[in-house]
């Protein structure tokens, strides 16, 4: 069905469109509290928060622990 009527004005599509909305639809969010929140402006900060400590550069940690267990490629003359 969704061959011959999927991406048409129909009624199927539009169905399945405003499904697939409800599902994508964050309601609440949970912060480090524990507590959840509905507050739109809140759960922004708290996505912008989340995203920019993923994306956040942690300096190496044992970085020569890490090169020792790797074999000498090049060597020395």
């Amino acid at each position: 069905m969704w061959l011959t009527e999927g991406d048409r004005n129909t009624r199927f599509f539009h169905l399945r469109a405003s499904q697939r909305r409800r599902r994508n639809y964050i309601s609440k969010l949970k912060n480090q509290d524990g507590q959840f929140t509905d507050n739109q402006v809140e759960m922004g900060v708290m996505a912008i928060d989340f995203y920019m400590t993923l994306y956040t550069l942690e300096g190496p940690v044992n970085m020569n622990l890490v090169l020792d267990t790797v074999a000498t490629k090049v060597t020395r003359l």
